[in-house]
């Protein structure tokens, strides 16, 4: 009886071992994997972050282009503004200056 207990207990001894030798390989895989995810998901994520920014640099100078744009269509409008202006004084003045030509005219 003591020899079959001592085998037995041998057999769980060699088990435990077995299977603490197995969880131990598990861990180290299991490791080896959480490292490789988190190499992967920095990669990943400098990656998103370059993209997150290269898109806001353009998001950026297309709005600095567009207010750009913007301050020279206001400088136009101001230019042809005054070009307007300067056109309808002088067909006031031509306006003015062919009103006194035909009234002198007729006055002849």
């Amino acid at each position: 009886e003591r020899e079959r207990e001592g085998l037995e207990h041998g057999r769980l001894v060699q088990s435990i071992a077995r299977l603490e030798e197995e969880a131990a390989q598990a861990s180290a895989l299991a490791s080896h994997h959480a490292r490789q995810l988190q190499c992967t998901w920095d990669t990943e994520r400098a990656k998103l972050r370059a993209e997150r920014d290269k898109f806001k640099y353009k998001l950026v100078s297309h709005q600095q282009h567009q207010h750009q744009n913007k301050n020279q269509q206001f400088k136009d409008m101001a230019a042809r503004d005054k070009e307007v202006e300067a056109l309808t004084a002088e067909i006031e003045t031509l306006s003015v200056s062919t009103d006194s030509a035909r009234l002198e005219f007729e006055g002849r």
